[in-house]
């Protein structure tokens, strides 16, 4: 567990490493993890010289310079609330403002100030997770596989992996409430550029030629290799391959972590439709305003740079979005 050093602890620090002790005798001294005595000469140690007096001092300007909620500018809250309904993350409101040199509050006081408000505001509705505390993450462990004749992840090939060309895509399935519909989605792995169609059944007919009619829309140069699910809905590779003309490959069972950037795209697309409603209803307009706006949408990983942004800029063509 993180911890900070007390000031008292800080005088036996010093002390200690004046006696010659050896880190991994302080931490049995005072009683800390060696981290956290490697973390406080890292941060405190001013030119080749640790001192107690100063630690504390730069312990003290850092906390003054981190402002609580409650001191943020108006027109800060009111941009961060601008943001949140368009559905970006904290962390996409604070890149997107300092790169176009807007004010802006770290990530972190923006969960703050979002938790710190009243559950009348709903703040906390407008995050992905819709959650009034963050979860810890679980531990994933790889279940039993399962093998049949389908072509496997390792034998894709491994520019795929490296993330340095367009045209390698993921495909999944999202579920709506009590089977009333399902959407297709497929996100290209370099650009993040996201692809959303609706089909009434989940069949496998259906939903080729779903996958078939997005591709479509894309270059063929732009559609090389699509990984899926192992669900029976995409068990016509060969179709899919002959009429989208790129490579197929599935990833191992129960291993979705395999195609993790279209698993956290999918979460993104629930936080317009969340897991309780119903597909039923959902228009074509719908889900190309969705799409529209995750394709528009800053991304940290593209240096917020939205995906159609990167998407044109590596290939110079226009697409719909």
């Amino acid at each position: 567990m993180y911890q900070q050093l007390t000031k008292e602890r800080r005088y036996t620090l010093l002390s200690l490493m004046k006696a010659g002790y050896k880190q991994k005798d302080i931490c049995r001294v005072i009683g800390c993890h060696r981290s956290t005595i490697y973390r406080e000469l890292k941060r405190n140690t001013v030119g080749k010289r640790y001192s107690a007096i100063k630690a504390e001092n730069l312990k003290t300007n850092r906390r003054a310079d981190n402002r609580p909620p409650g001191r943020l500018s108006d027109e800060i809250k009111e941009r961060i609330k601008f943001y949140l309904k368009l559905k970006w993350s904290p962390e996409q409101i604070f890149g997107y403002c300092q790169k176009e040199g807007l004010e802006m509050v770290s990530h972190e006081t923006i969960y703050k100030y979002i938790y710190s408000q009243p559950r009348s505001l709903k703040l906390y509705k407008e995050l992905r997770r819709r959650v009034r505390k963050r979860k810890k993450r679980s531990s994933l462990r790889p279940r039993r596989q399962v093998y049949d004749s389908k072509p496997k992840i390792k034998d894709r090939p491994a520019e795929v992996d490296e993330k340095q060309r367009i045209g390698d895509w993921e495909g999944d399935l999202i579920v709506g409430a009590h089977q009333t519909g399902y959407l297709v989605t497929l996100v290209e792995r370099k650009t993040k550029y996201t692809l959303i169609g609706y089909v009434k059944r989940n069949n496998s007919k259906a939903v080729t030629r779903e996958i078939v009619k997005l591709f479509k829309t894309i270059p063929s140069d732009q559609r090389k290799t699509l990984t899926l699910d192992n669900g029976p809905e995409f068990a016509q590779h060969k179709n899919i391959r002959k009429r989208s003309l790129l490579d197929v490959f599935y990833a191992n069972p129960y291993c979705s972590w395999e195609r993790g950037l279209n698993e956290n795209t999918n979460g993104l697309i629930r936080q317009y439709f969340p897991k309780r409603s119903k597909f039923d209803h959902i228009t074509k307009e719908d889900i190309k305003d969705v799409q529209k706006a995750l394709n528009e949408r800053p991304r940290k990983t593209l240096d917020y740079n939205s995906p159609i942004e990167v998407f044109i800029e590596n290939k110079n063509v226009a697409l719909e979005t």
